[in-house]
This record gives C-alpha cells, sequence and structure tokens, in this order.
C-alpha cells in the first residue's frame, strides 16, 4: 500500500513543517530518499514511525526525542512484521523500544504502547475514505 504524502501527515496528525525540520536536521530519517521535487510515499512502516512520532508530540515530546524514538519504533516493526504491540519506553537516563511487551524490571516514566493491529486497521479504512471522497 502506497499512501501520499498529504493523506500520511493527515492520518499521523504531523504538520508538514514539522515533518519537514525533522527530516532536514535528520532527526527522523525516511528509510527512502526522495528526488527533490517529487512527492514522498509513506508504505505501512514508514506511516507507522510517522504515526508515533505524531502521537509523542502530542504526549509533550521534543520533536529531536519524538523523531528519534519513532525511527526506532519503525525499525522495531520493520524487524518484526508480525509484531502486535510496539512499547516506548521513556526513562530518566535511557529510553526503550520493545516488541510486544516491555521487561517488568524496567521502570520508566513513561511508557506508549502502539497496537499495531489497531494501526493498520486504521490506516486501511482511511486510504478507502480518502479513495471514496475522490470519486
Amino acid at each position: 500500500m502506497q499512501i501520499s504524502t498529504s493523506l500520511a501527515m493527515k492520518i499521523a496528525e504531523v504538520s508538514n513543517i514539522k515533518f519537514n525540520e525533522a527530516v532536514s536536521r535528520n532527526y527522523y530519517v525516511p528509510r527512502s530518499s526522495v528526488e527533490i521535487g517529487k512527492p514522498r510515499i509513506f508504505d505501512l512502516v514508514e506511516l507507522f514511525g510517522l504515526t508515533v512520532m505524531g502521537s509523542l508530540l502530542k504526549f509533550g515530546l521534543n520533536l529531536p526525542l519524538a523523531a528519534s524514538r519513532a525511527c526506532s519504533a519503525r525499525e522495531v516493526l520493520e524487524g518484526n512484521p508480525l509484531a502486535k504491540e510496539i512499547w516506548i519506553n521513556i526513562g530518566k537516563n535511557a529510553d526503550s523500544v520493545w516488541v510486544n511487551g516491555a521487561p517488568v524490571s524496567d521502570k520508566p516514566l513513561m511508557s506508549i504502547v502502539f497496537h499495531v493491529e489497531d494501526f493498520r486497521s486504521q490506516i486501511e479504512q482511511e486510504v478507502l475514505k480518502s479513495q471514496v471522497s475522490k470519486s
């Protein structure tokens, strides 16, 4: 599934300005490059990363931290395509990203769980809605 930049930004609730800033400052490093003047196309894994970034920004994380953790979560999903959940633990001294639960010994300041199956369903619905509105 390929998703346009405008639809990806809408789904992830990230402004183009924030995304472009994150990319230009290397806070968020997309998996694929794009030619100048050409639109960026998102697949599900890349859109997951962008959605994580949008969620972390809403939770109050600054752009460098939100973008960095989003890239980590995206990489974890890419390496574990059957993952049901991706956990991001924000700690005092370090952060961690886990698949399908975090260790009990981890005592983070904040844990955020992203349900991958729900994410996939939401994306499919959003893509269908956008296709219907175009026709």
